[in-house]
């Protein structure tokens, strides 16, 4: 991840990765990357503008591209620890893999809005834990949204190189026909902050 933040402007581009095998089959190969913009990032009140795409073949996920606009409010900030709540608006485009003798490829279009918890909370000699639980409903339709939730536990190693434990669970109340609703990661890997 890069991040450049200053009292004015934030800009943050995050790119990941998974993978992952069980005996012979693949049971994930999940790919995103997110742009963020953010105007007085440090203000108790900001705005941002965002994007993302993710392509996740094992959730039949061809393509899922977000693009949005909203705001951050900081409920409280102590140090290095802080507590948010954001709204936004979004667009939201997807495009699903059906299987073999299926209907044609499902494309979906659709505004959300998309509702964030975040909390970070500095344990001290570098170590912290982050939460962030979003809830994205479709703007008219409520009972159709997606949830996910993500608890990380970070410690530097030092030169800008941090171990992260993360787990992270994801909810679809209405996915593509022989995806399953709910999904769980929890992975282990290395962040490098330059």
């Amino acid at each position: 991840m890069q991040r450049l933040e200053t009292e004015r402007i934030g800009f943050e581009v995050s790119v990941n990765y998974r993978y992952g095998k069980s005996e012979e089959t693949v049971v994930a190969n999940l790919f995103r990357t997110e742009l963020k913009f953010a105007i007085l990032p440090e203000a108790r009140l900001s705005s941002f503008l965002f994007a993302s795409a993710t392509r996740d073949p094992v959730r039949r996920l061809n393509l899922r591209a977000n693009g949005g606009a909203g705001g951050k409010y900081t409920l409280w900030r102590g140090g290095r620890s802080r507590s948010s709540v954001s709204a936004a608006a979004i667009f939201n485009y997807e495009d699903f893999k059906v299987a073999d003798g299926q209907a044609p490829p499902l494309t979906e279009r659709t505004v959300r809005w998309s509702a964030r918890y975040k909390l970070n909370l500095d344990l001290g000699t570098g170590a912290t834990i982050e939460h962030i639980t979003v809830y994205q409903p479709v703007w008219d339709a409520p009972d159709d949204f997606y949830l996910s939730m993500a608890n990380t536990f970070q410690t530097e190693l030092g030169g800008g190189l941090s171990l992260l434990v993360k787990h992270e669970y994801q909810h679809d109340e209405s996915p593509p026909e022989g995806v399953v609703e709910d999904d769980q990661f929890l992975s282990v890997g290395f962040r490098f902050v330059f």
